[in-house]
């Protein structure tokens, strides 16, 4: 992407509007894929000569098999080398619609993370209005959600939104715990309900009557 929005002298000038980016990368995209089927077309052409020739079994003939040889070895070469930028930009114009995809003015904004998810977390991220709302809280960013692994991609304000609302996704988790009656009296009594609260950082309610503490 960097080959893209720079010119190569001492200062580098302001970065091109995303989608200026974008159709250059798509540009260039088509021009490299081009230009490999080219290459392709052309050692198909020289290996159907290399047969042709050998056929021949003259001392002319091997002689011109060497030097097409030479010639096959060069285009293997550049070929290589044009896969290999090809498949640069293809990388670079995938991060380009990522950026666009997350709504972004400048794809170095771009931030790409994945998740883990409480087995919680995951089960109330089923329901897509949940998932539209996280989406909502992380500035627009797009969201991809695979079990209990989560995949962001959007700016970096968006990720710190979205950690806080996740956090507030998971402070609505409740479940009751069975005490036994004797038990729960002495937590009561020395304070070990507060204790637990203070180091796991939740919020414990008890309920002697029917033997239940609500984490």
């Amino acid at each position: 992407i960097r080959g893209l929005t720079s010119s190569g002298g001492a200062e580098m000038s302001p970065a091109p509007p995303l989608n200026t980016l974008l159709e250059a990368a798509e540009g260039r995209s088509l021009e490299l894929d081009s230009e490999s089927e080219t290459l392709r077309d052309e050692l198909a052409a020289l290996e159907k000569e290399v047969v042709d020739k050998r056929a021949e079994k003259t001392i002319a003939a091997q002689k011109a098999v060497q030097e097409l040889l030479k010639k096959k070895e060069t285009l293997q070469k550049k070929s290589k080398l044009m896969d290999a930028a090809a498949g640069h930009v293809r990388l670079a114009l995938a991060k380009l619609k990522r950026a666009q995809a997350a709504g972004l003015d400048d794809w170095k904004e771009l931030k790409e993370e994945k998740l883990k998810l409480s087995d919680f977390a995951a089960d109330r991220l089923k329901d897509k209005a949940e998932v539209t709302r996280l989406e909502a809280a992380a500035c627009g960013a797009s969201l991809k959600i695979e079990g209990s692994a989560l995949t962001f991609n959007g700016s970096s304000k968006g990720f710190d939104a979205l950690k806080s609302a996740l956090e507030q996704l998971e402070s609505a988790y409740s479940c009751d715990v069975e005490v036994e009656a004797v038990t729960l009296r002495l937590l009561d009594i020395r304070g070990g309900l507060q204790r637990l609260e203070k180091k796991h950082s939740v919020s414990l309610t008890a309920d002697s009557g029917a033997g239940l503490v609500r984490i």
